[in-house]
């Protein structure tokens, strides 16, 4: 039998030791790994009349509170027993102890039988029975830690830590008492337990987050340290700020992105540059608007909106000296002052022309029949019915008016900015029509039509993602759009852009109608569109989305 704590003791003052009090203890421990968990006693200490149980089986304590939470679910139920044994001074093992060593040592067990009575000295008469107490003398205090512990797991671990102080208080008076374990006080440390290992893995989740958004941000503000210094603002610099200020928590204070994707070309003008981007995080897809200013020395980002309306540019000036950290600081005061301010006020001009003749720029012309007013969509065919604000019509290529499709197009949102979110629905008349349709805008964009599935699924309306850019513009020479509040005729023209993605396929396209005159377009927004475009519409209209 291995006993610490006895070391250098002869028999007699190891006697002595135990008639002074002196105890036998062993302590548990328990350690867990993930899915395993080890619970185990340690050998048998001695422990003198004048030291604490307690302490000395601190070693043991400590070890458990340490690794033994780590494992599910044993690690949850043996720890508590653990700590209440241990925290209880152990378990008292002198009898055993001294019935195995008494031999050797001349020394009786602590547990000898009492002298018998004789007639000189009767035995005592038995104490009356009297009914144990139903509940502990602490039971408000036992209620107050479980209630205490199960809201740590709501809001705020530091109560259960408070309320396990509490139980071991309670699981002490009992062992002193002489009174069984209070099974509410072992139901606490296992909540509080449980509460500060959450506390433990979300902090752990936090802090792993927090250093992926800073080693991105400084990987995308190294990609833009030279183009950020230049006069003009390039669209791969202008893309690496964006990102690293998504990182930062610009917008929304959100810094935990699982992608971000950049438009391929700027707009806006030369004083406040804008990149619309699409962030990813879980299952949510958000397109944004970043907005760019520069001050003497750097661009930088202005702000981060969910639509295109930017603040207009400050007269930002930092004196030559100054670091990176004085620079930091201006930047951000900036964006804090345009967080909340108001749009600027916009040119007239809708979809330019990024350059070029406009004969070459791919557009299809559309003519616009069988227009219905107040609808709203409907899963049967023609897939809407009366009531609602939708405005469902047929487009067909002008040189082909049976090649027809069926689209429906909702009324837009309100919004303070210039560009307001909408949706569109396009649905497929019939196959032969949808094939004819396909050609007329692979013909339009320069691509060769793809060949439709083998095994086409059932068609079905395909919801498209809509930002409406304009109402009531009128055409603008040298092409686009402009805003009737400039030009101060009313115009009959929506512009919108459509945005088609599935799986690994994206593609934009302007979009724009006027009902009035009868007719629409199919506007190129950039050329890596395009196959991507004719892909996308070949599934919506003849494969099946």
């Amino acid at each position: 039998m291995e006993i610490t704590g006895i070391e250098g003791l002869s028999r007699q003052q190891l006697r002595a030791e135990v008639d002074r009090g002196g105890r036998f203890v062993v302590y548990g421990w328990c350690v867990s790994f993930l899915i395993l968990t080890l619970k185990r006693s340690s050998d048998v200490t001695f422990v003198r009349a004048d030291q604490s149980r307690v302490a000395a089986g601190l070693g043991w304590t400590l070890l458990s509170v340490t690794l033994g939470w780590w494992g599910f679910p044993w690690g949850f139920i043996y720890t508590p027993m653990v700590l209440i044994q241990n925290l209880g001074g152990g378990t008292d093992v002198t009898d055993k102890v001294m019935a195995s060593l008494g031999a050797e040592l001349g020394v009786p067990p602590p547990s000898y039988a009492p002298p018998q009575p004789t007639p000189s000295n009767p035995a005592p008469a038995p104490a009356p029975l009297v009914a144990s107490p139903p509940s502990s003398p602490n039971a408000s205090r036992d209620v107050v830690a479980v209630v205490m512990s199960a809201l740590s797991l709501a809001c705020c671990a530091p109560l259960g830590w408070v309320a396990a102080v509490l139980a071991i208080l309670s699981i002490r008076d009992a062992q002193t008492q002489q009174r069984p374990t209070p099974v509410i006080s072992i139901v606490t440390l296992v909540l509080s337990g449980l509460s500060t290992l959450l506390l433990v893995a979300g902090g752990m989740a936090f802090a792993m987050d927090q250093h992926k958004a800073s080693s991105h941000k400084k990987q995308a503000l190294s990609n833009a340290v030279t183009g950020r210094l230049e006069a003009t603002l390039d669209t791969r610099t202008a893309c690496a700020l964006a990102q690293a200020a998504l990182y930062d928590g610009v917008y929304e204070r959100r810094s935990s992105w699982d992608t971000l994707r950049c438009e391929t070309t700027l707009g806006g003008d030369a004083a406040t540059p804008t990149l619309e981007l699409t962030a990813v995080r879980g299952k949510l897809d958000e397109r944004l608007t970043a907005c760019f200013a520069r001050s003497n020395r750097r661009w930088f980002v202005l702000a981060v909106r969910h639509d295109s309306g930017c603040p207009e540019a400050p007269a930002l000036t930092i004196a030559l000296t100054a670091n990176e950290k004085e620079l930091e600081s201006k930047e951000r005061a900036a964006q804090r002052k345009a967080e909340h301010a108001p749009p600027k006020q916009v040119g007239p001009r809708v979809q330019p022309r990024p350059g070029g003749d406009e004969a070459e720029w791919p557009l299809l012309e559309l003519e616009v029949t069988n227009v219905a007013t107040r609808q709203q969509p409907s899963d049967t065919p023609p897939f809407h019915k009366p009531g609602g604000d939708w405005t469902y019509f047929d487009l067909a290529p002008l040189d082909d008016p049976t090649a027809k499709v069926r689209v429906g197009l909702k009324a837009p949102s309100a919004t303070d900015g210039p560009v307001s979110f909408s949706e569109l629905r396009l649905a497929p008349k019939d196959r032969d029509a949808s094939t004819r349709f396909i050609e007329a805008v692979a013909d339009a964009f320069l691509v060769t039509e793809p060949t439709p599935s083998a095994k086409p699924r059932k068609l079905v309306p395909v919801k498209l993602a809509t930002a409406v850019l304009g109402q009531h513009q009128v055409r603008a020479a040298g092409g686009g759009f402009s805003s009737p509040k400039q030009r101060g005729a009313p115009g009959t023209w929506t512009t919108t852009k459509l945005f088609l993605e599935r799986n690994d396929q994206y593609a934009e396209v302007y979009f724009n109608v006027d009902l009035e005159a009868g007719v629409a377009e199919l506007s190129e927004k950039d050329s890596e569109y395009r196959e991507p475009l004719v892909g996308l519409l070949t599934r919506a209209l003849l494969d099946g989305w």
